[in-house]
């Protein structure tokens, strides 16, 4: 029986064998390795040998090419089942949420050996073309994430989501001009904010069995500390929430984050399940929040346990309650668009503007990754680079 394929020169040892199969046409390289055959196909002469100069160039780094060809919602399914047990519910459900809403439709069925820079840059640009601005840099960020994995596992070389330079917001006219995009108040807009929490703020003296107007009169208890510890010591909301008289070690000067507050789908929860692993984490007080928070422990007499904010029947308050009373607030004194988690935002950003270490900020921020701060929050705020280009006269 007549072969089928045309035989080329036999080439040295190792650098696999060529030839041309007759019936399709195609040039043909293949090569064994470890037991295992490795072929590639082109009807250009010239593609085939590239191609499989890259293949060869794939096996000699260790690189699985046998499952870098499978596609990149597959591997999905095995990045977030390895990463399950280490985030909250919540984060999971929106990681899973994300990559459906963006990344399954247009890019899923790619594999993972076929998705380079400028597929993802394409991919990206289309995202931010249709979806808000946030959307599609968080979704380039999972993306990465993602492939991140598929490096680790050598099943592709390098991840081209990192070559992909993350979308930057179009600056509008009069806009403010925070850096990295980030809203961190001023230490103005700072003192503004809680002085008004304070001369606003109650605490419940309603007992059970009082109109609900009179509840109605009392709903910001305990948000002027509130306010100060979340601009004092960069503590998330669910994690504020979630705070206990049992977290608090006044002697020591100490908060300990255990658990939080968090959002579900029939409204709310306790959960000692935290953002990251990270969040876990003690936090030294200063002096003056110490202070503050004795005179808060005094004030609520016998209702001085449990929970540090809870609501009027001593259960954990709705987050959405304290986001609608701090939007009230900053409208109230036209500081602008801030929201909530600003106050954070403004925390890390005078801890690195008064030089803290990184890895120390990352530890009181709670981030699984010190490139979180480093990439997200400026290293310096408007003032002191305003003080620096004075010193030019």
């Amino acid at each position: 029986m007549a072969s089928n394929r045309k035989r080329k020169t036999r080439r040295p040892k190792g650098e696999g064998t060529e030839w041309q199969d007759k019936t399709t046409k195609h040039w043909r390289w293949r090569i064994r390795i470890d037991g295992q055959s490795y072929t590639v196909s082109d009807v250009d002469r010239n593609r085939a040998a590239e191609e499989f100069d890259r293949l060869k160039a794939s096996l000699k780094k260790r690189i699985n090419v046998a499952d870098s060809k499978q596609t990149l919602t597959a591997f999905a399914a095995a990045w977030f089942e390895s990463i399950r047990r280490d985030i909250g519910p919540t984060t999971y459900a929106d990681y899973q949420k994300r990559y459906r809403l963006f990344i399954s439709g247009p890019l899923g069925a790619y594999r993972l050996c076929d998705l380079d820079a400028k597929t993802i840059r394409r991919w990206l640009n289309a995202t931010r073309d249709h979806y808000a601005f946030s959307s599609a840099k968080q979704a380039r960020a999972l993306l990465e994430r993602i492939l991140d994995l598929a490096v680790e596992d050598k099943l592709i070389e390098e991840n081209p989501a990192r070559l992909v330079k993350p979308p930057k917001m179009a600056r509008k006219p009069d806009s403010r001009d925070d850096e990295e995009g980030q809203h961190a108040l001023s230490a103005a807009q700072v003192a503004q904010l809680l002085g008004e929490a304070k001369r606003t703020d109650r605490i419940w003296s309603v007992a059970r069995g009082q109109s609900l107007a009179a509840a109605n009169a009392v709903r910001s208890e305990g948000l002027y500390l509130l306010y100060t510890l979340a601009v004092r010591t960069g503590l998330r909301r669910g994690e504020l929430l979630g705070l206990r008289w049992i977290d608090i070690d006044l002697d020591q000067k100490l908060l300990r984050v255990r658990q939080q507050v968090r959002r579900t789908e029939s409204g709310y929860e306790i959960s000692d399940t935290l953002k990251t692993p990270r969040a876990r984490r003690s936090v030294p007080l200063t002096d003056s929040v110490v202070m503050l928070l004795c005179e808060y422990k005094l004030k609520m007499g016998a209702r001085g346990h449990g929970l540090l904010f809870p609501d009027k029947d001593g259960a954990a308050r709705d987050p959405q309650s304290v986001t609608r009373n701090f939007a009230r607030l900053v409208k109230r004194l036209g500081l602008g668009d801030f929201h909530l988690h600003d106050l954070r935002h403004t925390f890390i950003t005078m801890m690195r503007t008064a030089g803290v270490d990184l890895e120390v900020l990352g530890d009181l921020a709670g981030h699984e990754h010190t490139d979180t701060t480093a990439n997200i929050y400026s290293a310096a705020d408007l003032d002191r680079k305003r003080a620096a280009m004075e010193r030019l006269g």
